[in-house]
């Protein structure tokens, strides 16, 4: 993600703190403005990144927000791979691939 190759709108956020916190700005090594920061008051966030074609992926990395003074981290999170997304279901503002 880092190297641009995904496009801008290949990554998306259930939520974000403020336009100047949007997906696209999810990407590893970004310092150009203020990280991807999900809403407040989700208690759930989640980035979907749509890689258009099957990938193994082999390692997962975060990073802070270089634009905040504390240097805000993930200090926890989960993976999820879904192959096909055409019989997905919306449940609550999440995606489930319950009954696939």
């Amino acid at each position: 993600m880092g190297s641009g190759t995904i496009q801008d709108s290949n990554i998306i956020a259930y939520s974000e703190q403020s336009a100047s916190t949007p997906a696209r700005n999810g990407r590893l090594n970004y310092t150009s403005e203020s990280s991807w920061c999900a809403g407040t008051s989700d208690k759930d966030p989640y980035l979907q990144i749509d890689l258009q074609t099957l990938h193994i992926i082999c390692a997962v990395s975060t990073q802070g927000n270089s634009q905040f003074s504390n240097r805000s981290v993930v200090e926890e999170f989960h993976t999820a791979i879904i192959y096909r997304w055409d019989n997905l279901d919306r449940l609550q503002g999440r995606w489930t691939n319950q009954g696939i």
